[in-house]
């Protein structure tokens, strides 16, 4: 026994080594991963501080230009020369009017005199008085007046962000900002302009911006004193951090920006990342006195990069400690049976078979076939449980519908070694309320004497099916019944002879790879048993569910043509409330093809292929939801698949033609580029929009032989220009996001335009910032090729992507071209605040902007006073023909 002891612990202390290796490298790759989601999260937000200076320092143009506006109103100069009762009147309407329209001037005070200001004015709501003594009290006006009279004549002073004392008589105001400009009489400062601002109107535009922002991360807005003006998470669990004692952070943040205006630390397993908000930095007085106006400071803690970033890791750092057990475990285990059964190969070959596939369904049966072991994978593909099991209430089908034999199948198995035969092949399992396609491994244990003891069976879901071939759904063959359909066939010919009208219902899961990414291959089953759950509370107990892969199922739904809509609204609704996996909520998007029985539909095989006619047409227009099929769906199909079949030769023939839409400068109104848009016209389809064709060419894999032809015709066009094409015109053509991994991409474009003898800067490459982040590391090869080419890239419809403005200083961009959809409502509707914004970060990244759909003269107004380039729009031309553009451009050049 003791022997026996010491042996069961060499084995198990043989692991220990392994365990501990494991335990290492689970720990480097933690650390690694937080370090990268770290910088990650830093690096995304760093964009949204510098936004936030911009818009600062905007706000404080604002109130620079009242100051003047002010100062050199008539009635301002009048009351300075005469300070007249009836001037001043005007002054106070004027100011009146003044604090109206500006919301945020909160008083006035005019004047020279140490003692106080000649004129004095404030603005309580909706009331507009005059002070007597200063506005509000008179250490304002001592605090500003000695500071504003030593200005330069183009001076500006603004006081840092201060909150008032109780005692002020404008009680609704909690912080101010004093502003102030000099009056020069004959060359001296003879008085001041001063206006007191209502402070919540910069700390509102803060509050505003980063009111949808993740709640994980927190902002806070100080001045560089310390006092704090804006907390985003004034009770949560960060108030800690800029309060009271705790306040451990601020100090060496404001130390460090003596020296630097942004930088990053991390205290206590927290992190920081401050910028400084400096407007006219090096032009007011204000920073004699001051290091910095502003400080904008992000926080986030180690916990909250893991829901920043999703990172399965991070959300699960102890989940390490289980996994290093259940390998000491595990293996432990192996070890010791390898110890006890070293010549046993029955048991061997079980345990290698169950511990190699763990994650499929696992059953294992006697000679007889009687069941004496089932895992719980195959209880969640089953919705049974393991005694329920056991007593044969599930059942396996061959893909015709007829009963699985095993003996049958392993009589002309393989031999697979170490006295194991196995078969493999897809069969139907049958469940609770489902049949279910599954992928089944049989195999036959024998012991050393080559008698059967066991059988064991290892089943498994096929992967999610991809979009269904319209070649066979729409060519002559359809007719034909595929091998898989053949059992899901009988049964609906079968409900169709029981004289109850229903509803045939062909489902896709539209995210379900995107929601399994996160789950290990258990949960997996798990989120397939809750789908067929949710789908068994709204269809009867008769009606068939069936299950070709997690993300593929065909239903019946038995119901009168009455009540047709609010069955299938049923079916809507069931997939509205998340599903619950292991304690997550997680929404399941549908699409769903619908046929019905009629006299259209002669038999199920029928109904089963308009099913999947109709989702086909859901899955090209990338719609969720159902649609019925008609003959409409039937019409599409073929018209789609015309389509897809003349396109080849379409290109071959050169049908597909290129219109310009002409770029123009917009200071000289000068014609410096084109952007290249195909159109197709077809004899029998006729024309045929890019909208149309483009996303079947995408879908079909036929992008790259589209993009060169487009290039090639660019090349020759810009090659027929000759002496005719304007010193610095270029043309610019769009690439789809799977074009980038095409590693002859470059190769193929230099090619093209060497071909035609043009030179490598009249082509401009757009992409999309969808085609950009698609593959980011893709993406920056690619565009470092065309640096290394000469060849510009752009940036197509800036600003309708979901991304963060961060990414741009990670690419080598050329050209900004913002969508139109942020000038179509300009000034009707819009004041073009997020295109301004958008423009002066484009600015600061000294990269050209192009804003497209320019269609009315006052649009063209702002984007020349806000310093854009050039513009694209309707304004100056459509697309035209390349004769056209030839024309104008011998005209205009």
């Amino acid at each position: 026994m003791k022997r026996l002891i010491i042996n069961i612990l060499k084995r198990f202390l043989a692991i220990i080594p392994i365990v501990l290796l494991f335990l290492v490298m689970y720990e480097q790759l933690i650390v690694l991963e937080k370090s990268n989601a770290r910088q990650k999260v830093i690096s995304e937000h760093t964009g949204h501080l510098n936004l936030m200076d911009y818009m600062i320092s905007n706000v404080f143009d604002e109130y620079y230009s009242t100051l003047h506006l002010i100062k050199n109103s008539n009635e301002m100069s009048s009351y300075l020369a005469n300070p007249t009762a009836e001037n001043q009147r005007e002054v106070e309407l004027f100011f009146e009017r003044m604090a109206q329209n500006r919301s945020y001037i909160k008083g006035l005070a005019v004047g020279g005199d140490p003692k106080g200001p000649k004129l004095a004015l404030e603005a309580l709501g909706d009331s507009y008085n005059v002070v007597e003594d200063s506005v509000p009290y008179p250490e304002f006006w001592n605090l500003i007046r000695q500071d504003v009279l030593s200005l330069p004549e183009d001076g500006f002073f603004f006081s840092p962000l201060m909150t008032l004392p109780p005692s002020t008589s404008i009680s609704s105001i909690t912080q101010i900002v004093l502003t102030g400009i000099p009056i020069y009489r004959e060359g001296k400062a003879s008085s001041l302009v001063a206006m007191m601002v209502d402070g919540d109107h910069i700390l509102s535009i803060v509050s505003q911006f980063f009111a949808e922002h993740a709640d994980e991360v927190s902002f806070y807005l100080v001045d560089s004193s310390g006092n704090l003006f804006f907390n985003s998470k004034p009770h949560g669990q960060d108030a800690g951090y800029v309060n009271g004692d705790v306040n451990i952070f601020m100090p060496r943040i404001l130390k460090e920006a003596e020296f630097e205006n942004s930088g990053e630390f991390s205290v206590d397993n927290r992190n920081f990342h401050y910028n400084t908000f400096d407007p006219y930095v090096g032009l007011s007085s204000f920073y004699d006195t001051h290091p910095h106006f502003l400080i904008g400071v992000i926080s986030f803690s180690d916990e909250d990069v893991a829901i920043l970033e999703d990172s399965f890791l991070l959300r699960n750092e102890e989940l390490r400690w289980v996994l290093a057990f259940l390998i000491f475990l595990l293996a432990g285990f192996i070890n010791l049976l390898a110890y006890f059964r070293r010549n046993d190969r029955e048991l061997l070959s079980v345990s290698n078979l169950v511990s190699d596939q763990s994650h499929d369904g696992v059953v294992i049966t006697d000679t007889l076939m009687h069941i004496t072991y089932c895992n719980h994978t195959f209880e969640l593909m089953t919705d049974l449980r393991s005694d329920e099991i056991r007593a044969g209430k599930h059942g396996v089908f061959n893909l015709d519908g007829s009963f699985y034999n095993a003996h049958d199948k392993l009589a002309n198995a393989s031999d697979g070694g170490m006295d194991v035969k196995s078969w493999k092949g897809f069969v139907w399992l049958q469940g609770k309320r489902h049949i279910g396609l599954t992928h089944l491994m049989l195999s036959r244990i024998a012991q050393n004497q080559g008698h059967v003891v066991h059988n064991v069976g290892l089943y498994s879901y096929p992967r999610n099916f991809s979009r269904e071939s319209f070649d066979q759904l729409i060519i002559s063959g359809t007719t034909e019944t595929e091998e898989l359909d053949m059992f899901p066939i009988t049964l609906i010919e079968k409900k169709r002879t029981q004289d109850s009208p229903f509803l045939l219902i062909y489902m896709k899961l539209v995210n379900i790879d995107l929601i399994e990414a996160q789950y290990t291959l258990e949960e997996h089953y798990v989120l397939n048993a809750r789908t067929r759950e949710r789908l068994s509370e709204v269809i009867a107990d008769d009606d068939l569910i069936i299950q070709y892969s997690p993300d593929t199922f065909v239903l019946t739904l038995t119901v009168d043509k009455k009540a047709q809509e609010q069955a299938l609204d049923l079916i809507r609704k069931a997939f509205e409330k998340p599903l619950d996996v292991h304690n997550q909520k997680e929404c399941i998007s549908i699409r769903c093809g619908v046929s019905m029985v009629s006299h259209a539909c002669a038999n199920a095989n029928m109904m089963l292929s308009q099913a999947k006619m109709a989702i086909a047409a859901q899955n090209h227009f990338q719609q969720e939801g159902l649609l019925r099929y008609d003959e409409s769906v039937d019409a599409y199909l073929r018209r789609y698949h015309a389509i897809l079949q003349a396109f080849p030769e379409a290109l071959e023939r050169e049908d597909i033609q290129l219109y310009f839409q002409p770029v123009v400068e917009v200071s000289t109104n000068r014609i410096v580029g084109a952007e290249a848009l195909v159109r197709w016209t077809h004899p029998t389809l006729g024309s045929i929009s890019p909208g149309e064709f483009i996303p079947i060419v995408e879908q079909n894999g036929l992008e790259r032989s589209l993009g060169i032809y487009v290039v090639h015709t660019v090349a020759s066009f810009l090659h027929d220009l000759g002496d005719h094409r304007p010193s610095g015109f270029s043309i610019s053509v769009n690439l789809c996001p799977t074009e980038l991994q095409d590693d002859d991409l470059v190769p193929q474009i230099v090619r093209a335009l060497d071909a035609f003898s043009v030179p490598h800067e009249a082509l401009v490459i757009e992409l999309t910032e969808r085609t950009l982040l698609t593959d980011i590391k893709v993406a920056n090869s690619v565009l470092r090729q065309l640096d290394d080419e000469r060849i510009r890239v752009a940036i197509d419809d800036f600003g309708t992507g979901f991304s963060s403005l961060s990414y741009l200083h990670g690419l080598d961009i050329d050209v900004l071209k913002i969508d139109r959809s942020f000038i179509k409502d300009y000034p009707a509707s819009d004041e073009g605040v997020i295109l301004k914004a958008m423009i002066g970060m484009a600015k600061e990244l000294d990269i050209t902007v192009i804003v497209e759909g320019i269609e009315i003269v006052s649009q063209l107004e702002f984007v020349r006073s806000l310093g854009v380039a050039a513009y694209q729009g309707f304004l100056f031309s459509p697309a035209v023909e390349g004769s056209t553009l030839k024309q104008m451009l011998k005209k205009r050049h």
